[in-house]
């Protein structure tokens, strides 16, 4: 049996997720390689927010290198062996460009504001 379609009662509601979905779309055709994003990875119980760092951008996934987070949620520090690749799908957003701080022997990015990241 086929369930009937019924017409949307507020035509607004519905040209409003139309709008969402295909601004999400645009914005991964945004995403370039240098880029900052903040993006899920979903472990077997719970999932988990990384801000990552674009390394290459292909048709439907990306080459990243996922930074960790310091004591103050607006600084990170980059994890050269922490490289994966993610589906464009799973970036929840583009972060601004962090400012590079010298760390010893390496660097730590600062972002303008607290960034909601939940690590493993």
């Amino acid at each position: 049996m086929k369930c009937q379609e019924s017409e949307p009662e507020d035509p607004e509601v519905d040209q409003t997720e139309e709008n969402v979905s295909s601004a999400r779309e645009t914005d991964f055709h945004k995403i370039q390689n240098g880029d900052f994003v903040l993006a899920n990875f979903f472990g077997k119980r719970k999932s988990y927010k990384y801000v990552c760092l674009i390394i290459e951008v292909s048709d439907d996934e990306a080459e990243v290198t996922c930074l960790r987070k310091m004591r103050k949620p607006e600084k990170f520090r980059l994890e050269e062996k922490d490289k994966c690749s993610i589906l464009l799908s799973d970036i929840i957003q583009k972060l601004e460009r962090p400012k590079l701080v010298p760390y010893g022997d390496n660097q730590k990015y600062i972002f303008s504001s607290a960034v909601d990241v939940s690590e493993q």
